[in-house]
């Protein structure tokens, strides 16, 4: 279960009890902030406190954060005058809490009630009992001490528990919580008790389930002058016994004597909230003297320190002034021999520039020459290649002229067909007498068509092979020709981007070189005039001081004068006197 723990550093060294309470009345009064008693622990932390707070979320952790950080100094209830207190979130130092199967845990007290619970804690809770919960609850607190019910243990202080599931628990906590605020006069806030179900283990350390010990712990925080009351009667819990209802007479007997000590409280807390203040005002008035004391001193200090200053600042003046007079006349002979030798070394940069400027053009007109040149071997290269597709428009021609030779040939091999056939058909009409004889024919007109052939073969594979290697040496050519042409195209780009850069690099240089000498130039006039001008006002400056000099030391002189004139008359005048008194003596 997440905790909301802060930590307050720095607060007063007093009784546990009585910071807690303020630490309660701070939080209530000043941030509207409800806490128990139990929810704050003290630490020693050797000339000061601190304190672990438990809060109820995390609202009120930002709430009273914020609060003690920002205006820590002004908590003097819990904190030193003019000393500031702190605040900040920290995990929970508490330790898990526990009770062990017949654990002893004491004898009954008037702040310790045991129950053994069981199938009787319905009957317990219910208010109208003689023995309930509000009974027991109303003589705790109006003990005016922490006291705590628990609920499984039995009357012999051994720890026996009581099982209860989730549900039931819950039901228990809301019905306790019932029971505070409609059956107790005035009601009970969560400021003013705690409900807590603490678990059991046994001997071998295994918790049981369920089962847990009821512990209802009540706290007096407020200063109410009257006695709770349950169904308007009143108890009172003493060792091991409940006393009650009482009696009206015991009642405004008890009531009478918390008054008496709620008045004797009351006295002593606005005794000691007079004497804080009065230690307060003590120590501001104290801090204001010291001031006041402080401030004389300094202001006798400041003084001499004014008259001696003045005396050294006029010596220094005089040695100044004359130091700027020597000053001005070097600066002036030196700013004449800078400007002389700033003259001869533009002059000199002008005649560089001019120089650049001169190789340039001719770097240009090389540049120029350099293009027509290339413009030539252009034209050039135009040429030779008009003259190489002339030489194969010619090849083709002459192909075109033995293509057409060979289609001749091919008309003469079908004029042989068909003379051929005629032959065969001259053969089918001589008949057998005439085989013999054509025979010798046809066999002379195979070996002739044959020879023939192998004429037109070798022809055709001349020609092809003729045809391949014009082709081929025509590619070759054009290949070469296009190589050449892309060679120059790429050093004619080259040449104009080398040219063009070069030429914009030298026109950058120079263009940088003039403004470079023109600023400095200028900036060496500027320095000059300020030099000049702050020269003139240091001069008008030291004449107004020393004009200003004259005139006090004329007045002095005037002021002196008086004074002894004013003297001489005193004198005069007591001279008088004396021999008036000296006549009035005789006579």
């Amino acid at each position: 279960m997440t905790e909301f723990v802060i930590e307050v550093n720095n607060l007063k060294r007093e009784n546990d009890t009585i910071l807690e309470q303020a630490i309660q009345d701070v939080l209530k009064k000043r941030l509207n902030v409800d806490i128990s008693v139990d929810a704050v622990d003290i630490e020693d932390c050797g000339d000061t406190k601190s304190a672990i707070i438990y809060l109820q979320s995390i609202d009120e952790v930002k709430v009273v954060t914020d609060n003690i950080n920002n205006n820590g100094f002004k908590f003097t209830q819990i904190a030193y005058p003019y000393r500031k207190i702190s605040a900040k979130r920290v995990e929970s130092k508490r330790l898990l809490k526990f009770y062990e199967v017949d654990q002893y845990l004491g004898d009954e007290t008037r702040q310790r009630e045991f129950k053994e619970g069981g199938g009787n804690i319905e009957n317990f809770l219910r208010t109208g009992q003689k023995r309930c919960l509000a009974s027991y609850a109303c003589g705790i607190v109006n003990n005016r001490e922490k006291g705590t019910v628990y609920i499984g243990v039995n009357d012999k202080g051994l720890v026996v528990g009581v099982q209860w599931n989730h549900d039931r628990r819950d039901r228990i906590k809301r019905r306790i919580a019932e029971i505070m605020m409609s059956d107790l006069q005035p009601p009970l806030t969560t400021m003013h008790y705690s409900v807590m179900f603490t678990p059991i283990r046994s001997k071998d350390g295994k918790y049981l389930e369920d089962v847990f010990v009821l512990e209802i712990t009540f706290y007096t925080v407020d200063k109410f002058d009257k006695l709770y009351r349950a169904n308007r009667e009143v108890y009172q819990k003493a060792d091991a016994v409940l006393f009650g209802p009482l009696g009206q007479s015991a009642i405004q007997e008890w009531e009478a004597q918390i008054r008496h000590k709620q008045i004797k409280e009351a006295r002593n807390i606005e005794l000691q909230e007079k004497i804080e203040k009065y230690e307060i005002d003590k120590v501001e008035k104290e801090r204001v003297i010291g001031m006041f004391k402080q401030l004389n001193e300094e202001e006798k200090q400041l003084r001499e320190q004014k008259e001696l200053s003045f005396k050294r600042k006029k010596e220094e003046f005089d040695k100044e002034v004359s130091k700027l007079k020597e000053i001005l006349e070097e600066k002036e002979r030196s700013f004449r021999r800078k400007n002389d030798q700033l003259m001869a070394e533009s002059e000199e940069k002008e005649k560089e520039l001019k120089d650049i400027y001169n190789q340039m053009s001719e770097e240009e007109k090389r540049i120029r020459k350099r293009e027509l040149s290339f413009k030539h071997k252009k034209e050039e290269f135009d040429i030779e290649v008009s003259r190489l597709k002339q030489i194969q428009e010619d090849k083709e021609r002459s192909f075109k002229r033995k293509n057409d030779q060979l289609i001749a040939e091919r008309e003469k091999e079908r004029k042989l067909k068909d003379i051929y056939n005629q032959m065969r058909e001259e053969e089918k009409i001589l008949g057998e007498e005439k085989e013999m004889s054509f025979k010798r024919k046809k066999e002379e007109f195979e070996i002739e068509v044959s020879r023939l052939k192998q004429i037109h073969e070798e022809n055709e594979k001349s020609f092809r092979r003729n045809t391949d290697q014009l082709i081929a040496e025509r590619e070759e050519k054009e290949r070469k020709l296009q190589d050449e042409y892309n060679k120059i195209n790429e050093e004619e780009i080259i040449l104009r981007e080398e040219m063009e850069l070069s030429f914009k690099k030298k026109k950058e240089l120079f263009d940088e070189e003039v403004s470079r000498l023109k600023q400095i130039h200028e900036a060496k006039e500027r320095s000059f005039r300020r030099n000049t001008d702050q020269l003139i006002a240091e001069r008008e400056e030291t004449g107004k001081k020393i004009v200003d000099e004259k005139r006090l030391r004329e007045e002095k002189e005037k002021e002196n004068y008086l004074l002894q004139r004013e003297k001489s008359a005193l004198v005069k005048e007591n001279k008088t006197l004396i021999q008036k008194s000296k006549v009035c003596v005789i006579m």
